[in-house]
């Protein structure tokens, strides 16, 4: 069903008159020509013969020399209106006159002519003459020529009269014979005919009549072809809605949002029926609707059809509309009504009553099915029976309201002479009529096949049929128990004629409808107590690639609990029998969705199972099954909501958790914590259950499993804890009162200080390490006395550091959660008095071992000053605690270190801190080297300058103390001569390349030296054999630019040397920064050629970030794109891997495009097809005009040429995510759309290809993301 597919039916009289003489003559002549050859054999038609003559017209000849196909009175029944040829064996003349002096064109082309004229002659033999005008001709109306009044045919009839006598004087009245056909006569004549070939159909392109959807009838017609039509029955809920939907066409928006509104329902609920009977009950309004079949339609319309313009009352309907093109639709629509506010848009869409929860239309309508009473009277009226009539009960309940299903049963019911018995036997009769086969086994196994083709679609909903190989067919053929792959399409077309299957995107997407039938199909074949697959076993044998879903599809479809659990046992019965290997299970299907399954439904059987499974094997074992204890996890964590698998599933949990070996993808460990939460509890088990439990875990002889229920007691403290949504099955998950949490965390407290004397290290630790996470929350929580009362009773099992990192997390109780503690408490007070250090060596460990907030108070100096001065004193207790302050432990080393250096007069400290430095290698050393640097800091700082300048001269003595004399220098700050001494030491590789890049990270021990000793020193860095060398004298140089901008000229060359160097490399985030920074500097100092072509470098790497190259890429184009062009063409036109991988960081790059010179790329390209592509690639565009150069490009290569294709494929890549594919595509089509305008007509022929690329691509899109919403519900 197409109807009109040139637009015909929106000509408007306006577009003839518009119409020069000369396009006027030819369109009548097409217009001739085409109902001549359509109507008769063998006419002959001669003219257009020259340009139109001064009398505004030109003649025209048909000669036809038999009877037409079609009667002239068949004609006129056929097309309500004449034909413009005649039915008798003569010649036919006719004249073609413009503009509103037409009468008197044609009576001066009859009078003033010399000889008779063609006209004269045909009728003088007994032909015709029609007179064609391109304006409205009046033709009723009495007008005056020669002082006579009488019609235009009149006048026109005697002026030819009188020509005829002149050569025939007896010659009879002709007027029968001649007929004057104005535009509105041209004008319906083609509407009627709506011709689709021939020279007259370019017409309709020239008139911009496009394709502008369809009328009510055609949508009509669409959807009796679809489906039977039952008789249209009303309820309560249908007649409200339909007059909310004539009230929304006739009233005014109050806003414009509200010219569009939105019908949801399920498929087959009766949508686009209600829509239509609502539109006809109004010729008013059904002569204004125009229907879209898909949004693309709609679109298209709005956009390149001028829809508003020519209708700008219309009633647009889109059906069919998935839920994502909805609102961008819509959008689309209100913004091109800004001046036509009469008219509306109905979108119409099959989803679920969700779908309008999430939209932003209003108004909208959700359709239920028939109620009851409706439904009855649907079937008695099929049946012609009394609603009280027992089949029609039956029928009504049974087909669920959905009035499809209702007429199918109602007159099956009259072919069997009675209803179904039941709702298997109610979608066998939906599955073939019987009259589509012979009763008995015939039609038996028609319906089998057809049921197992339903299956099919059902467990590859979303599996593409024709991209399977052979024997994929064969597979899914089998697994539903088919014999032969073809058998699979052949039922399945049956099915589709049937209207019970739907399919979208060629067999990629399909779904049953209505729901009842595919709920009862499923039950039907997979029914364990005597279906042909029970319980599915050959389904999962065959088929197991393709059920992704499909145990899902089970859930949502509402079938019998006791099918549902028929087909769990089976899936239990495998699993029991299946072999101990973990590999075997996966392979036999019993994993994934199928091991879901059968937990939601045989959840105590399924536990009981897995866990004697997970008991069997040793740690190794489930270690090494990662893929298999994925699907097992995630099966465990809902069995252990259930009311009678919680045990067993908390043993299998805490199993797999000891053999965690994966933090994030895997974790067991946080899921059987999980089962302990107080507020969120997601179990059936009570708050003291769940307590004794994790009390039992914790006593465990295995350390592994006591150091896993660590983490149960830490979910049981948690207060601010969070997981995963579950479903209650069972009913409501028990909930603690208030006094019962308060004395579980209590317990807690009490557990986990059990846990601070284990006699395993590793518990004893991590349950200590465990206080400083949960101490501020016992706080909030009311619990922090005894949290801290407890800690107080088990001091004695805290190392030193343990003691350092609790009275660390006292300091941050004091200082952000002093208002939570009750004045009069007597702690932390007396906690903190029992961890007040009694010795140096503790107050030392305090002190430097943590940061904590108290390292922010204003006295922090005086703080470090007197416990330094402390170890100073006496026998210097600090030296003892030399290999301390340089641990890790000591995390505030680096700074304590000043302090000594100030406090140490005598320099008591400074041959064991060098000794400590002098050694230390690998990644310890900068700790080490930065206290001794900072010790001779502190010395500077009390004035000892000279004495600090005196080690430094020592320093130099020997190469391997390099690098202590380099970061001395840099704590003191250098002079000329200082410096020279690092600068050897650089030559030398004396020093590492952590020390080298300590140097470039301060600039301000530079800042005494002078300009030539600083420009040596870089050179010397620029030059080093390290990359980190290079590095170090970036920083230093940008930063010494940076300050001083009229260093930069001289600077310049150490710049570049050091880029240079550091294009192939990357060696940490900051010396990118440093190297875009450094690239910015030089294109201001006119080197953005070299800087271009140094981006390019390290863009062509293959590992590492390059946004820097590409800022620098970017600075250098915008200062001189011709030469930052001359570059990248130099680059790409390398044969190496490095171009190859330059071409594809152009084609993934989406920051921001370049604006290359149209002309220089051009130029490069020429007719080199190779580079041509390679152009096209990295051009991204984001004007919504044709690039010039791939505009170019096309014109140069052709819309069909490679270039072409990767200019399509740029236009469909994103720039980097985005939400929705389908949004995207619909984005881009808007803007080539606009490209069909173009000039040249390769470009518009490009754009043709490109919108017919992007529009499959759209439809994919939409229909790949309708159906994920679909599944998931969003």
């Amino acid at each position: 069903m197409v109807r009109d597919p040139l637009g015909w039916t929106d000509l408007s009289v306006e577009l003839l008159e518009a119409l020069d003489p000369d396009d006027f003559e030819q369109f009548c002549f097409d217009l001739i020509r085409f109902e001549a050859y359509d109507r008769h054999d063998g006419p002959v038609v001669d003219g257009p013969a020259k340009r139109s003559v001064a009398d505004g017209g030109r003649d025209i000849l048909l000669t036809v020399k038999r009877a037409p196909h079609l009667s002239k009175a068949d004609y006129q029944k056929a097309y309500h209106l004449g034909p413009l040829t005649e039915d008798d064996q003569a010649r036919t003349a006719y004249s073609c006159k413009s503009g509103d002096n037409w009468l008197n064109l044609a009576l001066r082309d009859v009078q003033e002519r010399k000889g008779l004229g063609r006209t004269v002659e045909v009728l003088l033999e007994g032909g015709y003459f029609k007179l064609l005008i391109n304006t409205i001709g009046n033709l009723d109306g009495q007008v005056t020529r020669g002082g006579v009044q009488r019609t235009p045919h009149e006048h026109l009839a005697a002026a030819l009269w009188e020509r005829m006598k002149q050569e025939r004087p007896d010659a009879e009245d002709p007027s029968a014979h001649i007929e004057i056909l104005d535009a509105h006569a041209l004008t319906d004549f083609l509407r009627a005919r709506q011709p689709e070939g021939g020279s007259v159909a370019r017409w309709a392109d020239r008139f911009s009549v496009l394709p502008l959807l369809y009328s009510l009838d055609d949508w009509r017609a669409w959807h009796r072809e679809d489906r039977d039509e039952p008789e249209f029955t009303d309820d309560a809920e249908r007649e409200a809605l339909r007059d909310a939907l004539l009230r929304f066409i006739r009233h005014a928006p109050s806003t414009p949002r509200e010219l569009a509104a939105w019908l949801v329902g399920p498929p087959g609920v009766g949508k686009t029926r209600l829509v239509l009977e609502t539109l006809a009950s109004d010729p008013a309004i059904e002569q204004r609707v125009r229907v879209a079949r898909t949004p693309e339609e709609a679109l298209d319309a709005l956009d390149r059809g001028r829809l508003l313009v020519r209708h700008p009352a219309v009633v647009l309907i889109v059906d069919d509309c998935p839920p994502i093109q909805v609102d961008p639709l819509a959008a689309r629509f209100v913004a091109a009504t800004r001046t036509h506010t009469s008219a509306r848009l109905l979108i119409v869409t099959p989803a679920p009553e969700q779908a309008l929860a999430k939209a932003r239309r209003s108004p909208r309508w959700y359709l239920k099915p028939l109620d009851p009473t409706a439904t009855r009277t649907l079937a008695a009226h099929v049946l012609g029976v009394s609603t009280d009539a027992q089949g029609v009960h039956d029928i009504a309940r049974l087909s669920e309201g959905y009035p499809w299903f209702v007429d199918l049963l109602a007159r099956e019911s009259r072919v069997e002479d009675r209803p179904p018995r039941d709702v298997r036997e109610a979608a066998q009769w939906a599955l073939a009529a019987s009259s589509e086969a012979s009763p008995g086994p015939e039609l038996e196994a028609l319906r089998l096949r057809r049921a197992r083709c339903l299956l099919a679609a059902s467990i590859t909903r979303r599996i593409d049929w024709s991209e399977l190989s052979p024997a994929q067919r064969e597979d899914v053929s089998r697994a539903v128990g088919l014999e032969r792959g073809q058998d699979l399409f052949d039922g399945a077309d049956q099915c589709v004629r049937r209207a019970i299957l739907r399919r979208n995107q060629g067999w990629k997407y399909k779904y049953v409808t209505p729901l009842v039938l595919e709920r009862e199909v499923i039950a039907w074949l997979l029914d364990p107590d005597g279906g042909h697959d029970p319980g599915g076993r050959t389904l999962v044998q065959y088929g197991q690639l393709y059920l992704d879903d499909f145990f899902d599809t089970l859930l949502r479809l509402g079938l019998p609990r006791e099918l549902l659990v028929g087909m769990a046992r089976v899936g239990v019965e495998d699993l029991e029998r299946a072999p101990a290997d973990w590999g075997e299970l996966r392979s036999l299907g019993l994993l994934g969705p199928r091991l879901r399954f059968i937990a939601r439904h045989a959840p105590s059987a399924t536990a009981r199972e897995l866990r004697r499974r997970i008991e069997a094997s040793s740690i190794d074992e489930l270690r090494a099954c990662v893929e298999e204890r994925r699907g097992i996890v995630f099966a465990l964590d809902e069995l252990a909501t259930r009311a009678d698998a919680f045990e067993d599933a908390e043993a299998a949990l805490l199993r797999l958790a000891q053999a965690e070996n994966e933090a994030y993808a895997n974790n067991a460990t946080a899921i059987w914590a999980g089962l302990f939460l107080v507020e969120l509890n997601a179990t059936h088990r009570s708050l003291a259950q769940r307590m004794a439990l994790l009390e039992d875990r914790l006593n465990d002889p295995d350390p592994a499993v006591r150091a896993v229920a660590l983490q149960g007691v830490q979910a049981v403290l948690a207060t601010r804890a969070f997981r995963l949504a579950h479903e209650a099955i069972d009913g409501a998950w028990t909930a603690p009162a208030g006094e019962e949490v308060h004395l579980a965390r209590a317990q807690a407290w009490t557990l986990l200080a059990e846990r601070f004397g284990d006699p395993h290290p590793y518990v004893a630790a991590k349950a200590k390490r465990a206080v400083a996470g949960e101490l501020r929350g016992a706080i909030r929580a009311g619990m922090g006395e005894h949290a801290m009362a407890i800690l107080a009773a088990h001091l004695a099992d805290f190392t030193e550091s343990e003691r350092v990192q609790l009275r660390d997390a006292l300091a941050a109780v004091r200082t952000y959660d002093a208002g939570w503690l009750a004045p009069d408490s007597e702690y932390p007070g007396s906690l903190e008095a029992l961890l007040a250090p009694s010795s140096f060596k503790e107050r030392l460990r305090q002190r430097v071992g943590a940061w904590g907030p108290a390292a922010l108070r204003e006295n922090d100096d005086a703080l470090d000053e007197a416990l330094a001065r402390e170890g100073l004193a006496g026998d210097v207790p600090l030296l003892s605690e030399l290999d301390w302050l340089v641990s890790d432990e000591a995390v505030r080393a680096h700074v304590f270190a000043y302090a000594l250096g100030r406090c140490d007069e005598r320099g008591t400290l400074l041959a064991g801190l060098r000794e400590q430095a002098r050694t230390c290698r690998g990644a310890g050393a900068w700790r080490k080297r930065a206290v001794f640097a900072r010790y001779l800091g502190g010395w500077a700082q009390a004035g000892r300058g000279v004495a600090a300048e005196a080690v430094l001269s020592d320093l130099k003595l020997d190469a391997a103390e390099a690098p202590l004399l380099a970061l001395a220098v840099m704590e003191l700050g250098a002079t000329d001569e200082q410096l020279a001494w690092i600068r050897s030491a650089v030559q030398g590789d004396l020093l590492d390349g952590a020390c080298v890049l300590e140097l470039g990270r301060n600039r301000r021990w530079l800042l005494q030296v002078s300009e030539a000793a600083f420009a040596a020193f870089a050179g010397a860095l620029v030059e080093g054999t390290l990359v980190e060398h290079a590095a170090a004298a970036l920083e230093l140089l940008v930063e010494r630019i940076e300050e001083r901008p009229e260093r930069a000229a001289t600077s310049r060359a150490l710049l570049l040397r050091a880029l240079e160097r550091l294009a192939p490399h990357r060696v940490h985030g900051m010396t990118d920064h440093f190297w875009e920074l450094g690239a910015r500097l030089l294109v201001d100092q006119g080197e953005a050629t070299r800087v271009a072509e140094l981006a390019l470098v390290a863009l062509s790497q293959p590992r590492g970030a390059k946004e820097h190259a590409w800022a620098a890429l970017h600075a250098a184009a915008a200062r001189d794109a011709r030469a930052a062009w001359r570059a990248v063409a130099a680059a790409l036109d390398r044969r190496d891997p490095a171009a190859g991988r330059l071409q594809m960081a152009f084609m993934f790059h989406h920051r921001s495009s370049f604006a290359w010179p149209a002309e220089d790329v051009l130029a490069w390209v020429g007719q080199d097809a190779r580079r041509g592509r390679t152009a096209a690639a990295i051009v991204r565009p984001r004007a919504p005009e044709l690039d010039p150069i791939w505009r170019a490009l096309v014109q140069r290569f052709g819309p069909r040429s490679s270039v072409a294709g990767e200019i399509i494929a740029r236009v469909h890549s994103t720039d980097g995510l985005v939400a929705s594919l389908a949004e995207h595509d619909a984005e881009q089509l808007s803007l080539a759309r606009a490209w069909l305008d173009d000039s040249d007509v390769s470009v518009r022929a490009f754009a043709e290809r490109l919108i017919e690329s992007l529009t499959r691509s759209h439809e994919q899109h939409v229909a790949d993301e309708e159906d994920e919403r679909r599944r998931w519900g969003t």
